[in-house]
């Protein structure tokens, strides 16, 4: 051991640490700072730091981010699904199958949720809104739309074809 180890061990950090840990278990009990500083005996300012510490701490001797952990499921759910595609290339009974294509399923799901593919998306109109009133051609919003279109309710009207041939279309 270094000097530096020994530093972190003494009597007073091995009591400053057990504070900082007692702090973040009142914390994570759903205490306020004001509230552990006074089961502690000490300010609400120094629960506060108290229990900060005690997460930098943790945070340090962790060492991984989200991100690294993140990757860390990735990969096992890419093997995981990598493993279920090979037993269904196998053929399997159908009832097996059926099973194996469900997992599959649910691995994929929980891969685009870790990638974020689930969440939800901004959407955003590319031009003017209308009402349907704004949009129909019966109404005076069209400039060359008739006043009222009209509407022959006692009349059926059929539907033909063209008559002559559409012209080709020069290429």
């Amino acid at each position: 051991m270094d000097q530096k180890d020994n530093n972190r061990l003494s009597p007073h950090n091995i009591e400053h640490l057990d504070k900082q840990f007692k702090a973040l278990k009142w914390r994570r009990a759903a205490h306020t700072y004001e509230e552990i500083g006074e089961i502690m005996g000490c300010s609400m300012g120094t629960a506060y730091r108290y229990v900060s510490e005690a997460m930098k701490f943790i945070k340090s001797k962790i060492g991984e981010s989200a991100d690294e952990v993140r990757q860390i499921e990735l990969d096992k759910l890419a093997r995981l699904e990598g493993k279920l595609h090979r037993a269904i290339d196998l053929d399997p009974p159908n009832e097996e199958l059926v099973k194996l294509i469900g997992q599959c399923v649910k691995v994929s799901e929980s891969m685009r949720k870790l990638t974020g593919m689930d969440a939800p998306m901004e959407v955003k109109h590319s031009g003017p809104l209308y009402t349907v009133k704004a949009a129909s051609p019966d109404t005076e919003a069209w400039p060359d739309a008739p006043a009222k279109a009209p509407v022959h309710e006692d009349k059926i009207q059929e539907q033909s074809g063209c008559e002559t041939e559409p012209e080709a279309l020069d290429e």
